[in-house]
């Protein structure tokens, strides 16, 4: 498939030329998917009343088992996430969610229009911390005209992503530990 614009474009164009659903998607830069982690978020999303699905995972649980290492993390009342990388087109109404983003990633460097696309009141909730990522979710499920879900991934490895020479050293480290551990005796 030729090369897209952006990520969003990618995975419309992708999602366009498979044309059912659902669908996962996933970036190329996650070096630590398992076959458990892609089978565990995939059950869970089927199992959903959504039309997409995002994993997210516990940033307390992140910080945990990689303290070192600099992740993103959207903070919200009484939770904070980081991203897994993982997302579900449940529905063909799924496909308005990267729709959304594609918007999102052309306006970046006008961020007023973006705060305009999402609307004041859940941008002040998430700024001021006054709403949880559920409630979150459900505006953005307004915004985007599609129901919105999010499922929750315990493994913090799922929010490593290789975006940086430190990410690539934590990610082999990581692998390497692992083969070394199931080598015999």
């Amino acid at each position: 498939m030729p090369q897209q614009a952006g990520p969003s474009a990618s995975a419309l164009a992708g999602v366009g030329r498979l044309n059912r659903f659902p669908v996962l998607l996933t970036a190329g830069d996650h070096a630590l998917l398992t076959p458990a982690l892609v089978d565990d978020f995939c059950r869970r999303a089927a199992a959903l009343d959504a039309d997409a699905a995002i994993g997210v995972v516990p940033w307390d649980r992140v910080r945990t088992a990689f303290p070192e290492s600099r992740r993103t993390v959207w903070r919200f009342r009484g939770e904070a996430w980081c991203g897994s990388n993982l997302f579900a087109l449940l529905s063909e109404r799924g496909r308005a969610a990267p729709r959304f983003w594609q918007s999102v990633e052309a306006d970046r460097k006008r961020p007023w229009r973006i705060a305009r696309r999402i609307g004041l009141r859940p941008l002040l909730g998430y700024l001021l911390r006054q709403s949880d990522l559920d409630a979150s979710l459900e505006a953005l499920s307004k915004v985007m005209g599609c129901r919105l879900a999010k499922i929750t991934v315990e493994e913090p490895r799922a929010a490593v992503d290789v975006d940086s020479v430190a990410d690539r050293d934590l990610a082999e480290g990581l692998l390497r530990d692992e083969r070394r551990a199931s080598l015999p005796g």
